[in-house]
């Protein structure tokens, strides 16, 4: 009995942190670079993340059943928008399919960064997951679960945005 209660305890803590049930891409290491990744645009295009070298990066993993995930959208608008001209790019990548929803999900609510598809799920398991990746591509700061505010942000990010 005790070893049940211990097992419902680690997966009410797992659940408090993000929602759970897709794979996300490993944790990247803190100070290596970003793994050479290609997700998918809304329009089916692939993307690489070397593409965004010169901007710093948010680089965030959702999905659209996901609470946490949906709550943090907002405030990604508002630093996209704030923090653009000094080299921001947040890049939402969204876990599994279908695509229609995802982008009908944009769409209806008019965000304006980058949303990429993962149409092949790999690594752990919790959503939201969220890196800062700089300028050169090297992760600098990530958190697992969320939602996040602007305040949790902030502090991690400003360092490796331009002046």
């Amino acid at each position: 009995m005790a070893q049940k209660i211990l097992m419902l305890l680690v997966l009410l803590a797992v659940l408090s942190a993000g929602c759970t049930g897709l794979t996300l891409p490993p944790p990247y290491e803190i100070g290596q670079p970003l793994p050479e990744l290609t997700f998918t645009n809304l329009e089916g295009t692939q993307v690489p993340m070397s593409d965004f070298r010169g901007r710093t990066v948010l680089l965030n993993y959702w999905r659209l059943g996901c609470k946490p995930c949906l709550e943090e959208f907002p405030t990604f608008e508002k630093l996209a928008r704030e923090y653009k001209e000094q080299g921001l790019e947040i890049v939402a990548v969204h876990l599994g399919g279908p695509t229609e929803d995802v982008a009908q999900f944009v769409k209806e609510h008019g965000y304006s960064f980058t949303v990429l598809l993962d149409l092949e799920t790999k690594g752990t398991s919790v959503v939201p997951t969220t890196y800062v990746v700089d300028r050169d591509g090297i992760v600098r700061h990530h958190w697992l679960g969320g939602p996040l505010h602007r305040d949790d942000i902030l502090p991690q990010l400003q360092p490796y945005l331009a002046e």
